[in-house]
C-alpha cells in the first residue's frame, strides 16, 4: 500500500477535483487498464485554420466572404468542406455516460472527472497538482473518483490496484440509524457485541441485522470504526445513509 505523498495543489487549492464535492480527480495510464478500453472513447479534435493556425472553440462560427464562402475569420483561407476545419489526429478522448465522465490526455494517461466509485489513493507528482493516483491506493490517502473495477483486466493489463470490496452486517433501528458495521468474521449476531449501545431505545424489536454486499474498502472501514475511538461521521443517520447504497434485499438472519 503506498504513502499519502505531497498534496502539491497546496491548502487552499481547488484545482483537479470536484468544485461540488470537494472529491479529488483520480488518474492511471490507459496501459493498465484492458485493452478494449480505448473503443469506449470518442476522439476530440483540434478545429482552427490549417493555414494560419488560428483555433476557434467548438461552438465557434467561421466567417463568410464577399462570396458568401466559409472562410477563416484572420486570414480568409476558404474551406469548402467542413472536415477540412480539423486536424486529422485526435488531440484527446472522452467518455461521458454511466455516470461515469473521464478523458485521456496527450500522455495516455486517464482522469477521471466523475465516478460512482470513489477509493482512497496517493497525491499525484507535481504535474498533476491535487489529483490522485489510481495506482496507488493508500488507506490514508484523499478520496477521488475512480474507473470501475471491471475496465481491468489481468490477461490484458495489470489487475486492478484497488483494495478489494467488503462485505459488512450492520445493526440498523427501523428509523435508520445504525448501530454499527462489522465483517462477518467479527459479528456475533449478540446484542452484547458492543453492549453500550444497546439501551432501552433501541429495543430488539426495533433493530434489524442488514447484509451489506461490495462495501469499497475506505468506506468499510469507516462504518467498521463507527461508534468507536475513530468514528468518521456525526452519527448513526449519517452512517447508514453512507451504507445504503450496498444494502442487499431482506435481512440476515
Amino acid at each position: 500500500m503506498s504513502t499519502r505523498g505531497i498534496d502539491y495543489s497546496g491548502t487552499s487549492a481547488t484545482c483537479n477535483r470536484d468544485s461540488q464535492t470537494g472529491i479529488r480527480y483520480g488518474i492511471i495510464s490507459m496501459n493498465r487498464l484492458a485493452s478494449w478500453a480505448w473503443d469506449e472513447f470518442e476522439g476530440v479534435y483540434w478545429r482552427g485554420c490549417g493555414n494560419c493556425g488560428t483555433e476557434l472553440p467548438t461552438d465557434g462560427a467561421w466567417g463568410c466572404n464577399e462570396d458568401d464562402e466559409t472562410c477563416c475569420p484572420s486570414c480568409g483561407q476558404v474551406y469548402e468542406d467542413e472536415s477540412d476545419q480539423y486536424g486529422d489526429e485526435a488531440i484527446g478522448h472522452t467518455y461521458d455516460k454511466d455516470g461515469l465522465c473521464m478523458g485521456v490526455d496527450s500522455d495516455g494517461d486517464l482522469w477521471v472527472y466523475k465516478s460512482p466509485l470513489t477509493i482512497r489513493a496517493s497525491f499525484c507528482s507535481p504535474c498533476a497538482p491535487g489529483a490522485c493516483s489510481l495506482g496507488s491506493p493508500c488507506d490514508d490517502g484523499e478520496e477521488c473518483y475512480a474507473v470501475p473495477r471491471d475496465w481491468f483486466d489481468a490477461n490484458e493489463g495489470d489487475p486492478c490496484p484497488y483494495p478489494k470490496p467488503v462485505d459488512l452486517y450492520a445493526r440498523v433501528t427501523e428509523d435508520g440509524y445504525m448501530l454499527y458495521a462489522a465483517t462477518k468474521t467479527d459479528y456475533t449476531g449478540s446484542d452484547n457485541y458492543w453492549p453500550d449501545y444497546y439501551s432501552d431505545e433501541f429495543s430488539e424489536s426495533a433493530l434489524a441485522t442488514i447484509c451489506l454486499v461490495g462495501v469499497p474498502a475506505s468506506i468499510a472501514a469507516d462504518l467498521c470504526e463507527h461508534g468507536g475511538s475513530g468514528q468518521v461521521f456525526s452519527d448513526g443517520y449519517e452512517a447508514w445513509q453512507a451504507a445504503m447504497p450496498y444494502e442487499t434485499e431482506g435481512s440476515a438472519s
